[in-house]
């Protein structure tokens, strides 16, 4: 299949364009980089050309949406020429993350391009580490954010659509849903695999992420527990007190989405969700729900007089003790099937706590290898991901279930 790329000539640096056909061997940048003639600009320039060669043979099949929340989708550029994908998806919006990359359907989409105006190829954002993608952010959001108050959805992507395009989207569910870095990115993962950000986009999503934390937190006293008034200097109070405050903050901004919340059955009365689940009464009633198991440092219930409750206070880290739980947990996951009812295990997200302690509970109940209570869990809820360090709780609990 014949591509259009830029070529850079070797007089006077003129850009025009070229087709060359991706078929057959690889394109190898040493081929051209031994020219004796061509400076290291020159040089770098060539290595970039050939890379877009390459990845496009790799990705030219990629061309359907990946879509991470109701009207937002995350794609590359063959997504953003297909046409008929973007139609059914209700996509009407494109957000396009390289300003080299020009709009094909112009007359049917609704376009915006960072940056913005006819910017060259040195111009352009580019997939480099120093390239600040950050200063871009409050624009993109409000492009998102206008596809779905219209009533449609937006594609963002770029190129491949694994480090630019994704950066914008896990910014985006970090602003907008509250979410931590590493949640907002085993999000899209869940939904997109090949989602990687440069180190250099990674390190500006941290510091959006402190940005964030300061804004909701640290701020204003009201926003803190009831507990921790008094306290005025953050710095001095211990790091588990310090996230157990970051994520009781995240509670009031989470609840805001919780109409758009949709439980996820496990199996007959197991239930497996987020805190906007757990705070949707509506999907609960109708769903059977009768207990409610959080699995997390959220300490009051939302509706204590409607639901039988059990809370396990842990924080979602590495070096969490949950298997010490696990016994009184499956105990109260039998007690509401026993009743005749149902019961739902959240967490905050429902990607980590929760799901590893509905994947203990399949594999001590029905016999499941880690594996196959995984893989059972990710086809009904397919962000469910527990850190490493449950991942490591669990391979043990394999292992005492088998003697």
């Amino acid at each position: 299949m014949p591509i259009l790329v830029k070529v850079i000539g070797t007089c006077n640096l003129w850009l025009f364009y070229a087709y060359f056909e991706v078929e057959g061997e690889s394109f190898k940048e040493e081929d051209f980089i031994a020219m004796s003639r061509i400076d290291d600009s020159m040089q770098n320039q060539i290595a970039a050309l050939l890379r877009v060669i390459n990845f496009t043979r790799t990705f030219r099949e990629d061309t359907v949406p990946c879509e991470i929340e109701a009207g937002l989708f995350l794609g590359s550029i063959a997504a953003a020429n297909n046409m008929d994908a973007l139609k059914s998806l209700n996509i009407t919006h494109i957000l396009t993350v390289a300003s080299s990359l020009k709009p094909v359907h112009t007359n049917d989409f609704v376009y915006k391009v960072i940056p913005g105006g006819n910017a060259l190829l040195y111009q352009t954002v580019l997939d480099k580490e120093d390239t600040n993608l950050s200063q871009y952010f409050d624009e993109c959001f409000n492009f998102i954010d206008e596809a779905k108050r219209e009533g449609g959805g937006v594609l963002v992507h770029c190129f491949v659509g694994k480090s630019r395009s994704v950066t914008i989207v896990v910014a985006y569910l970090m602003k907008k849903h509250g979410m931590s870095l590493s949640q907002a990115l085993e999000h899209v993962r869940s939904k997109r695999p090949l989602a990687s950000p440069n180190p250099g986009f990674i390190q500006q999503l941290k510091e959006f992420e402190k940005s964030l934390q300061d804004q909701t937190c640290f701020l204003p006293v009201e926003c803190h527990a009831p507990a921790f008034e008094g306290l005025k200097r953050m710095d001095q109070i211990h790091y588990s007190i310090e996230n157990e405050i970051q994520e009781r903050c995240r509670v009031d901004i989470y609840r805001k989405f919780q109409g758009n919340s949709a439980l996820c059955q496990i199996e007959e009365g197991l239930f497996l969700g987020s805190l906007g689940d757990a705070s949707n009464k509506g999907a609960l009633k109708s769903s059977n729900v009768t207990h409610i198991l959080t699995v997390a440092n959220l300490s009051l219930p939302l509706y204590p007089n409607e639901f039988a409750h059990k809370i396990i206070e842990v924080m979602d880290r590495e070096d969490t003790n949950l298997m010490q739980y696990f016994d009184e947990c499956f105990s109260f996951i039998d007690e509401a099937k026993r009743l005749g009812g149902g019961v739902l295990v959240h967490c905050f997200m429902g990607i980590s706590r929760s799901v590893t302690v509905v994947i203990a509970y399949l594999m001590k109940k029905h016999g499941m290898r880690l594996s196959q209570a995984l893989e059972h869990v990710k086809r009904r809820r397919p962000q469910a991901s527990p850190n490493s360090g449950f991942i490591l709780q669990l391979q043990q609990f394999e292992k005492t279930l088998r003697g």
